[in-house]
């Protein structure tokens, strides 16, 4: 017997809160978006327009335009939709309009080569596909229920964007709008510069408490409000006189009442997650997502610690895929346009599927780090006077060069083994690169800048030749990267690509991610501090036969390019440098970090384990990400840090993790000797204090989960953007990953007198 497929977790359309995103002239926007609909005979989906890229505007599909003539009985439908946001709108708030605030389908450009270009104001549009969703089904049978003649005196005046003259189909349809967008998210900016994230819900709760409501942004608006601020003043809400969004109040001609109890119903059934506002709706039922212990996605995990540093280390026993998940993280951003660029023999049709496939991504370099690696001439390259003056590039190098002329897509840079040789010793320029990492403000762009890893090329001089002419080695250096560029290039994007090499030197570009696997044995070298500072680290020792029989490891990382393709991309490429740049949107998260950090250094002062500033600007960044890449949680995101970035500087024999009971750290730390014991049955010291005990201590009391919440319990702060409130709620007998590690590293130590994370 067939039964039914397995349910899934389901979740609405991103909230799109950023962005600078505008449309008015919403009503002509619908009708023109439904009568494709009706054109295309009610299909799920429409090519709308003629295929050809045009400036400024597309033109319709002549075929649907004669339909829609016809619908309509008219002759000059040409001259009722120039200027109409389907034809002359950037792809962006048209996909805005239709899946966010409306949820009446999606779009999609109709070619793949389109699927990376960004249109831009007064630039080319691109031809597009409307996907159509049952609402736009629950559309039609509204007004085809109006009869013919009323209907096409309706769609007429909204082409025209003008209210209907029939104001009981004008209602209806207002309606019926109003309802599809109770569940999108919008943002406000106060007059003190703080940020509300709210549902029309919010709105019309604050007008039945104060009499009236303003949305008006003290700055410039983004995303989804702005397309929704148009909406309210256009009139297409019936329950709200709102043509000042400064001062919104209640229609009187329509019962709010009945429809603010009834609107409440309906976010009680289809319950909206208030722990993360990203627009996801998470029902009653709880899915499984195979995972343990309710932790995050493990390669949303990569995505949110390349988001926080672009320099990652994968440490682990050999073979559990350390290398490959780098491939596979290339293969997952890599764009067909730079595929076919790069690799002439690449001829496959179905790129997104054939994209798992590819061995060597055009975005993707192996290098195998050899343990005779003593200095940087072997990353960097160097100048040699043999035969002549001249410098020679390494594969590390020439792949930065090719980073710097594809800043949409990331590069990843994979450093096999990385730990054969010391990694001071040949990664120094990197490593100072990556913390000089910083954004300047240069003809009011917003520019990122690093230190160079090779210094200025016109800075390398010049020489006399064998034919006694003088050679500048710069321009030699720049012939060499960039054997195509051209003294008429100036002024092109490579041109300026090749003046920042002459002037700056060979600095990081933004999109640039390295990662390197790394072997902890006997062969190999163990890290400093100063390294695992600079880097994010994963411990890769878990093995999942089960998932390698059945063949489905990659499923996870397709789900999540189905999931966050549209910003894959400029999520891993575009991100904040500094905690500052993201303080304001986390409220009550960047407190809970900090007193969390607060809390681990009372317990690691004295000791040379103690965090620094750099870890707190790295743990915000990192919970911000989290957010960014659709994980949430702040107090699971700690936990990965915990594990990262805190116990992978955990190294030492007993002496030097035990802690004396009188030890003044405990009242600071508020903690009785008793409190901080190892008393697990299978310990073999159950009455040692060590830095692992207190640790354990204060992650189970911080980070670990809390007891359920009775779901009829109302949430004071609903709808506030507060992370600290965030602990998901789940199984209490379920251990966080940090717990479970610091566990091993106790029985280790209680074992080997010795301990170290990389055990």
């Amino acid at each position: 017997m067939n039964y039914p497929l397995k349910a899934e977790g389901l979740k609405a359309n991103d909230a799109k809160l950023g962005g600078k995103y505008r449309m008015s002239n919403v009503r002509e926007f619908i009708a023109l978006a439904y009568l494709l609909y009706l054109a295309s005979e009610r299909k799920a989906s429409v090519d709308y327009s003629d295929g050809k890229d045009s400036p400024n505007q597309l033109k319709l599909n002549p075929s649907l335009s004669e339909k829609i003539s016809s619908i309509l009985s008219i002759d000059n439908l040409e001259s009722l939709i120039v200027g109409n946001p389907l034809l002359s709108g950037q792809f962006e708030y048209i996909l805005v309009a239709m899946e966010r605030v409306f949820c009446l389908g999606s779009v999609a450009f109709n070619n793949r080569s389109y699927n990376n270009s960004k249109e831009r104001t007064g630039g080319i549009r691109f031809p597009k596909t409307l996907k159509f969703s049952t609402n736009m089904m629950v559309l039609d049978l509204i007004l085809s229920s109006i009869n013919q003649e009323s209907r096409n005196s309706f769609l007429k005046e909204w082409l025209q964007n003008r209210p209907s003259s029939d104001n009981e189909a004008e209602k209806r349809i207002t309606s019926f709008l109003t309802i599809c967008s109770q569940y999108s998210l919008f943002r406000v900016r106060t007059e003190d510069d703080d940020e509300i994230v709210y549902r029309p819900i919010g709105i019309y709760e604050q007008i039945a408490q104060s009499g009236n409501v303003s949305i008006v942004d003290s700055r410039e608006q983004a995303g989804t409000a702005s397309i929704y601020n148009n909406v309210l003043k256009e009139g297409l809400n019936p329950w709200l006189n709102s043509r000042k969004t400064d001062s919104i109040s209640f229609n009187e001609d329509n019962d709010i009442t009945t429809y603010l109890a009834m609107l409440k119903t309906s976010l009680s059934i289809v319950r909206v997650s208030e722990s993360d506002l990203t627009g996801f709706i998470t029902p009653k039922v709880e899915f499984d997502k195979g995972q343990s212990n309710g932790e995050c996605f493990s390669v949303k995990k990569y995505l949110a610690a390349i988001r926080t540093k672009p320099f990652l280390l994968l440490a682990g026993i050999s073979g559990t895929g350390k290398s490959r998940i780098v491939r596979k993280l290339a293969q997952m951003t890599i764009t067909e346009d730079l595929q076919r660029k790069y690799d002439k023999e690449y001829n496959g049709t179905d790129f997104e599927n054939n994209r798992w496939n590819l061995h060597t991504p055009a975005n993707f370099k192996l290098i195998q780090v050899k343990p005779n690696w003593h200095n940087s001439m072997d990353v960097v390259g160097y100048l040699t006077n043999i035969p002549e003056p001249h410098y020679v590039f390494t594969p590390f190098v020439e792949f930065i060069a090719r980073a710097w002329q594809h800043q949409d897509v990331p590069f990843f840079l994979c450093l096999d083994e990385m730990n054969l040789a010391p990694v001071e010793e040949y990664f120094a320029e990197f490593l100072s690169a990556i913390e000089s990492r910083a954004f300047e403000n240069r003809n009011g762009e917003r520019v990122y800048v690093t230190d160079p890893i090779i210094k200025p090329f016109a800075d390398f001089g010049s020489f006399k030749d064998k034919d006694a002419k003088m050679v500048n080695i710069g321009d030699a250096m720049v012939n060499t990267l960039f054997p195509e560029f051209k003294a008429s290039d100036a002024g092109t994007p490579l041109g300026k690509i090749v003046e920042h090499f002459k002037q700056k030197g060979l600095t990081l570009p933004k999109n640039l991610i390295v990662i390197g696997t790394v072997n902890m044995d006997e062969t190999t070298y163990s890290f400093s501090r100063k390294v695992l500072d600079r880097a994010m680290s994963f411990e890769m020792n878990e093995v999942d036969y089960e998932k390698f029989l059945k063949d489905t490891t990659d499923d996870e990382l397709k789900s999540i390019r189905e999931e966050l393709m549209e910003d894959l991309n400029e999520l891993l490429t575009d991100r904040e440098i500094e905690a500052k740049e993201v303080m304001g949107k986390l409220d009550g998260a960047a407190k809970f970090v900090i007193d969390y950090l607060d809390q681990v250094n009372k317990l690691l002062n004295g000791t040379p384990f103690k965090l620094g500033y750099r870890a707190a600007n790295e743990a915000i960044l990192y919970v911000k990400a989290t957010h960014d890449t659709k994980m949430g949680d702040v107090a699971l995101a700690m936990n990965d840090f915990t594990l990262m970035k805190i116990l992978s500087r955990f190294e030492g024999d007993s002496a030097k993790m035990r802690i004396d009971p009188k030890d003044k750290r405990l009242t600071e730390l508020g903690y009785t000797p008793n409190e901080v014991k190892d008393k697990r049955e299978e310990s073999a010291d159950r009455d040692t204090i060590t830095i692992l005990s207190c640790m354990h201590k204060i992650v189970s009391d911080m980070l670990a989960p809390s007891p359920a919440i009775n779901e009829d319990e109302t949430d004071p702060n609903e709808g506030e953007l507060d992370f600290a409130e965030e602990k998901q709620n789940k199984e209490n007998d379920k251990k966080l990953s940090s717990l479970v590690k610091l566990e091993s590293m106790m029985d280790q130590l209680n074992r080997e007198r010795f301990v170290s994370y990389w055990n």
